[in-house]
């Protein structure tokens, strides 16, 4: 009950700071401010984080936590989705774009490469001890 009380006043506290910072990014980061209110996707996008929040906190008010954390983790990945699209193609403004900072294809195949011939391997090893540390109760993951 305790950290139930302290999620609900958080979250009014990151209510106040996502106001907070769309006021303060019109004079301070022109571009984010400008993704945030101009572009297409901003108004439904900010409306879903809305509606994300308040049924956070309608679950919790209701004491359904599990479902509360579901809507908290939507939440916070619009939330950081929307900061993303809303600096693109930045990465750090004014410098860093999201085309010059890839690397080039002869770098990005061979690191595709590795990694899947990795997964090859370490998944079912993963899977494996899975089984061995937690026997039966593993088999969900397995199948």
């Amino acid at each position: 009950s305790d950290f139930r009380g302290r999620a609900i006043v958080s979250s009014g506290l990151v209510g106040v700071a996502a106001f907070s910072v769309l006021f303060l990014s019109e004079s301070g980061a022109p571009i984010v401010f400008s993704g945030l209110t101009q572009a297409w996707w901003s108004l439904p996008f900010q409306l879903a984080t809305g509606t994300a929040a308040i049924a956070t906190l309608v679950l919790l008010s209701k004491r359904r936590f599990f479902a509360a954390r579901a809507a908290v983790v939507v939440q916070t990945v619009l939330m950081l989705n929307g900061w993303g699209l809303a600096q693109y193609p930045y990465l750090i403004v004014p410098d860093v774009t999201v085309h010059n900072a890839a690397a080039p294809d002869a770098v990005l195949w061979p690191i595709v490469t590795v990694i899947a011939t990795g997964a090859l391997f370490l998944i079912p090893a993963y899977a494996w001890l899975f089984f061995v540390f937690k026997g039966q109760r593993a088999f969900w993951l397995i199948r």
